[in-house]
């Protein structure tokens, strides 16, 4: 880097610093906001459309914790994308922004214009509507915005296409994929499902991650010598699956036996019908390395649902009937987390799980039809009989996703991990229940749960997998679809 270049990085005060000036000077002040992940001609076009409407041009970059392209973004880290910026006569100052918008970037420059391009003239170009609400504060601050017209490349689809961030066997199918479907498709089946009201059913498991470091390994038989860095705790099980659902159904209900006081504070906008199991929730623990996200062991304690006990195990089999009667007629779709073949035999999303979807008709029995049955891992050659409905689907060991429904059946190259820690599984389950659950075309179905798992899981750390939002898969669909 030039010293030239390097005297034009400064940190957001100084650059605060440096406007305040310019504009006691007399000098207006032009700011341009983004990632410019890749910088290419139509960001250097916009940086030079932008200077012609001020005296002093800024720039602030979205920190790599910020970029919400997708997964495997940004494909170059922050400080070398400034440097990138600084290197251009055009610009006189640029700084990495600390905030994930520009919405307090310009309260704190307060710019006399916020330059962006034309792509974001019209309103409601932008489906997260983060352009909107910067427009808002622009105008709080005393601010015009004026959209730069010029040639419009994207960062995303140069990446997609020449740079190939996601393994081969994907990209290809991306490819393909492409000629098919749009991100306006995809942001059309995200509205569908926000219209759904959903129950979910199932165990909760008072789940505990320990982020361990290795120190080496130990004895004849290899033991690990395990050092604990942090704790974390979470409920497992079924209320893993509707922390996803929250943000992309309509409405999210659960139906389980736990402790309502936990439970309420870990899903404070989830509805709630609950008690506390006869024989105790059961717990699990796992031992996570923070270097590689490997499981070194998982402990389960408890029984959890059901109780061993018979007359418990009555008492507690006869509450979720008469809840699930109650409130099954309620909903657009039934989401039942299951182990086993009965369905009211609930246990732990781990192992072998199906995911059930069932719809049922006002004047149905409480399980009519098994709509969707899903399963993680490699389906039997003759699935079992609970999942005779209308559509199958799975992750399989060997590397592929597969969803059948009636004589159709589609299938990708897996973007989600289904080795342990299996980040992104539940992700993948809730997007794959709502999309079947809107009737969604079965292609376009498996590639948005592959998305949601692949962005969960790339958002995940210390071995678990970050919450799904609607806002954050639209973005990644968007950056996949370019």
């Amino acid at each position: 880097m030039t010293e030239q270049a390097h005297r034009k990085i400064v940190d957001l005060d100084e650059m605060a610093r440096i406007t305040s000036e310019a504009r006691s000077d007399g000098r207006s002040v032009v700011l341009c906001h983004g990632v410019f992940d890749l910088l290419h001609i139509g960001h250097m076009r916009y940086f030079e459309g932008a200077r012609a409407h001020g005296d002093l041009l800024i720039v602030t970059v979205t920190p790599d914790r910020y970029v919400d392209k997708g997964a495997f973004r940004p494909a170059f880290p922050d400080d070398l994308r400034l440097e990138a910026i600084a290197a251009l006569s055009a610009v006189d100052y640029v700084a990495l922004n600390a905030w994930p918008t520009a919405e307090e970037t310009l309260r704190t420059l307060r710019p006399d214009v916020y330059a962006k391009g034309a792509e974001f003239r019209q309103v409601g170009a932008d489906a997260t509507g983060k352009m909107e609400v910067e427009r808002a504060v622009a105008a709080e601050v005393g601010c015009r915005v004026e959209f730069v017209d010029d040639v419009v490349f994207s960062s995303s689809q140069l990446i997609n296409l020449h740079l190939h961030s996601y393994p081969v066997e994907v990209a290809d199918y991306l490819a393909d994929l492409r000629g098919r479907w749009s991100a306006s498709d995809a942001s059309d089946l995200l509205e569908r499902m926000a219209k759904l009201s959903v129950l979910v059913v199932g165990s909760t498991v008072d789940e505990t991650t320990i982020e361990v470091e290795c120190l080496g390994l130990d004895g004849q038989d290899a033991s690990p010598k395990l050092r604990t860095l942090r704790e974390s705790r979470r409920s497992a099980g079924a209320p893993a699956l509707a922390r996803h659902l929250r943000s992309l159904a309509g409405s999210v209900e659960l139906l389980t036996l736990g402790s309502r006081e936990e439970l309420a504070a870990d899903l404070p906008d989830v509805t709630l019908h609950c008690r506390t199991p006869s024989a105790g929730t059961q717990t699990r623990r796992r031992f996570v390395d923070v270097a590689d996200g490997r499981v070194w062991f998982t402990s389960l304690t408890g029984s959890g649902f059901p109780a061993d006990d018979g007359d418990a195990e009555s008492a507690d089999r006869a509450w979720i009937a008469d809840q699930l009667t109650e409130l099954s007629t309620k909903h657009d779709a039934v989401i039942v987390v299951d182990q086993g073949p009965n369905l009211l035999a609930i246990d732990s999303i781990d192992g072998l799980e199906g995911i059930h979807v069932s719809h049922l008709p006002d004047d149905g029995p409480v399980f009519p039809k098994i709509d969707l049955a899903l399963w993680l891992g490699d389906l039997p050659s003759t699935p079992p009989s609970a999942s005779d409905g209308r559509s199958l689907g799975s992750l399989a060991r060997s590397g592929e996703a597969r969803l059948r429904r009636e004589d159709v059946e589609v299938e990708a190259p897996s973007f989600v991990s289904v080795g342990p820690p299996r980040l992104g599984w539940e992700a993948f389950a809730a997007v794959l229940c709502l999309a079947d659950a809107v009737d969604a075309d079965p292609e376009l179905t498996l590639f948005v749960a592959q998305a949601a798992g692949l962005l969960a899981s790339s958002g995940g750390s210390g071995g678990e997998a970050s919450e799904t939002s609607r806002r954050r898969l639209l973005k990644q669909l968007t950056s996949m679809l370019k």
